[in-house]
């Protein structure tokens, strides 16, 4: 793997050898997306395609850095096959540092001549993780990096001079488990009231454990983690449902 992500720091490093974030000879500003889902589901596979449009002049070379959460999204490829671009494109990732979340793909090509047309890039393909929380927003960025050659696309012009464009950048979002149950934000009063009564009892305690147990949503009530991650470690635990008992024989007993 180090070989390998060698390889491509070798090609962004020639791509960065010309003048990134110059502005190309007509003035032309193309666009660059990432697509979004709205509906993801743990344990789906996802594909996100990454589209160029107001591509007049074509692109002939880029180095691209995206990054992702990887508490939600696992990367599992690349996907060319309906790329306008006709070169190969090289993928590669870097794994987050310790104790963070966000990982990075890094994408490169080089080419020879220039392909035109507005279309699709590349798709990048994801594992949805396995999560409990509801309603959760992710996002697919474009990120800045010294590694990579972070949003450089060339073309030629006929004298075969590779010229930087700097296209508008357009990121993109992941939801997941979405909920038709509204998402309620964490507050004294919300949080911790599992069942929705407005006060905190044992009942809630009751019902955050039993969802612990089951590993599922509890038919009767919603159960988000802005309400139930009483003790601040981003799950919901058993732990969480025994601070909930405390509270309710202790009213001194405060949440994280």
């Amino acid at each position: 793997m180090k070989k390998y992500l060698s390889i491509l720091l070798v090609l962004s490093l020639v791509l960065s050898a010309f003048n990134v974030f110059s502005v190309s000879a007509d003035d032309t500003v193309p666009t660059l997306t990432i697509g979004s889902v709205e509906e993801a589901v743990s344990g789906d596979t996802i594909e996100i395609p990454v589209t160029f449009t107001g591509n007049t002049n074509g692109v002939s070379n880029f180095g691209i850095y995206i990054s992702y959460d990887t508490t939600y999204l696992t990367y599992t490829g690349v996907d060319t096959s309906d790329s306008i671009y006709k070169s190969t494109i090289i993928d590669g990732e870097e794994a987050p540092g310790e104790g963070e979340t966000v990982g990075h793909i890094i994408l490169t090509g080089a080419g020879i001549t220039n392909y035109t047309g507005d279309g699709n890039l590349f798709t990048l393909k994801f594992t949805v993780n396995d999560t409990t929380e509801t309603n959760v927003s992710t996002a697919i960025t474009f990120t800045d990096a010294e590694s990579a050659a972070t949003f450089q696309l060339q073309y030629i012009n006929e004298t075969y001079d590779n010229i930087d464009c700097n296209p508008t950048i357009v990121e993109g979002t992941v939801t997941i488990n979405v909920s038709d149950e509204p998402v309620v934000e964490p507050d004294d009063t919300a949080m911790g009231d599992i069942d929705g009564s407005g006060k905190i009892t044992a009942n809630d305690a009751a019902v955050l454990l039993q969802y612990v147990i089951d590993n599922a949503a509890n038919e009767e009530w919603h159960v988000s983690t802005a309400v139930a991650d009483v003790n601040g470690d981003g799950t919901v635990t058993a732990a969480d449902a025994a601070l909930i008992m405390d509270k309710v024989l202790d009213a001194s007993v405060s949440f994280s």
